[in-house]
Formats: structure tokens, sequence, C-alpha cells
């Protein structure tokens, strides 16, 4: 019995040291690996593990550009609940995701978007382990509670001359079994010049079958004008856009989705490039009863 204690109180010791040292260990490790990990310089303020608990607590991730300067994606805070002794039994559950403040920037350059390069870092990584293992891995990996707060998003745009920011983006996914079994997802943001979306879907993993609605409320229609330009005698628009959107089908045969849903115009007030008026439309509303783009 005294053997038998002692070493318990050995492991507990070292599992005990071992939780001290491996949280500044782990953020050395992501800061030096970092384009060995994803293709990109990665800096983190702090990483705190506790590792009988399974806790994880990050504080001011920044990913960069790839010129190494520029920030490309950031998150103030992050943190995660997980069920450590699960990985006994080749299984990796965790209970929360909380992602707190995260901000990107995504831009277009010509023909190429700033992440063009952890694409294509990624796609080779992975054709490389495809290569080397084609074995079907028998983990079990769940993901619950995954939860983002107040996220922006900047798209930049060179071609279109368009700088387009999205605010307040809240997520909200109860559970993603990587395993193989459905997800259900949510995401409400607001868009910096005014509107608001709402997006809610649900997926099936193994069937590929999905069902979504989206919905957009007063969206102003100014915000499409540089997609205009060049193309009609379009001066200016204004008015408001809602659309709500029922979408249902595969992946596997996106062309074969159902779609149905209405689409509505409010105080819509179009004026040519000498600023005269061409339109003005009170409100206009269609219903979409059915549609299926392909059989």
């Amino acid at each position: 019995i005294k053997i038998t204690l002692c070493i318990v109180a050995v492991i507990v010791v070292l599992l005990l040291i071992l939780s001290f040292i491996i949280s500044p260990i782990a953020r050395w490790y992501i800061e030096e690996h970092s384009k060995e990990l994803v293709g990109r310089r990665i800096t983190v303020e702090n990483v705190n593990i506790k590792l009988l608990l399974g806790r994880l607590d990050v504080d001011n991730f920044v990913l960069y550009e790839a010129n190494d300067v520029d920030t490309f994606v950031s998150i103030e805070h992050l943190d995660a609940d997980m069920r450590v002794w699960g990985i006994l039994r080749k299984s990796i559950e965790v209970d929360s995701i909380n992602i707190v403040t995260p901000h990107a920037t995504i831009m277009r350059e010509g023909n190429g978007l700033n992440f063009d390069d952890m694409l294509t870092f990624f796609a080779n990584k992975a054709s490389g382990n495809a290569e080397n293992d084609t074995t079907p891995s028998d983990w079990r990996i769940v993901l619950r509670n995954i939860g983002m707060d107040n996220g922006v998003i900047r798209y930049a745009d060179d071609v279109l001359h368009i700088d387009w920011i999205m605010n307040h983006i809240k997520l909200n996914i109860p559970e993603l079994d990587l395993s193989g079994s459905g997800t259900d997802a949510q995401l409400y943001l607001d868009f910096a010049r005014g509107g608001h979306l709402e997006l809610k879907a649900m997926y099936d993993q193994q069937l590929m079958d999905y069902d979504m609605n989206c919905r957009i409320t007063d969206y102003p229609l100014g915000v499409l004008m540089p997609f205009m330009e060049g193309m009609v005698n379009v001066g200016d628009v204004r008015g408001k856009l809602a659309v709500d959107l029922h979408a249902k089908g595969n992946v596997e045969n996106i062309m074969a989705s159902d779609f149905d849903g209405a689409i509505k115009l409010d105080s819509v007030v179009v004026h040519d490039v000498k600023g005269v008026q061409l339109l003005s439309l009170k409100e206009f509303k269609t219903d979409i009863e059915h549609i299926k783009v392909a059989k």
C-alpha cells in the first residue's frame, strides 16, 4: 500500500509541476513554430493551461499577414473547457469554446485574396498527410457550446473600391461532432453602414443535407453601388433591402437546392450620373414560393 501511495503521490507531483510549466512552453512553441503550423507568424500575449481541470485561456492572439507586420486575424480572449480524461478513451470532448472580440481583415488585390498563401499551405499539408496515412481515425471529436461575441470582419476590395465592415458578430454552435453527426449554428451580425443579418443553419454531416434560413433587414441599397458602376448609368441609389430566404438541399448537388422566401424594397430612389431621378418606389415586395435551380 505504501508503494502504491508513493507512486500516486509522485504522479500527482509530476502533473502539478507539468501544469505550472506547460503554459509558457505552449506559448513559446506557438510563437516559435507558427510558420510550421499555419504558414504565418503568430504572437500570443498570454497562454494559461490548467491541465488537470482541462481549462485553456488565451489572451491577445494575433495572426499576421504574409508580410509578418500587418494583422490578419486577432482575438482578444479565448477560453475552452475540455474533458481531459476522455483522451484515454480516444475521445476529445470540448464542453465550451468562447471567442471574445475577434477581428479579421479580408482584402482582395487584383485576382487574389490576402489568405491565398494559407490556402496553398494547408492544401499542400493535407495532401502530404493523405499520402502518408490513409487509415480511418477511430478518435471521436466533439465540440460543444461554441460561442463568439463582438466579432468584426472588414472586407476591402481595391478592384471594386469598396471597404465594408461587419460588426457585433455573434456565433452560436450548440454541438459540432466531427465524427459525423448533425450540426446546428446561428450567426448574427450588424453591417457598419446599416442593416442586420441573422443566419440559422442545420447540417447533417453523414447525409450532407443542409437546411438554412437567412434574414437581412434594413440593408442600405447604396452599399451595392460599386457593383453597378460601369454597368448602368446610375449615379446614386437610396433605399432599404430586406430578404427572408429559406434554402435546403445537399452540398454534393447545390444546384438542386430548393429556395423559398421573400424580398422587399422600401423607399427606393435612383438617380443617374447627372442627378436626374430615374426611379422612385415607395415599396416593392415579391414572395418566392418555390425555386429549384436544377433537378
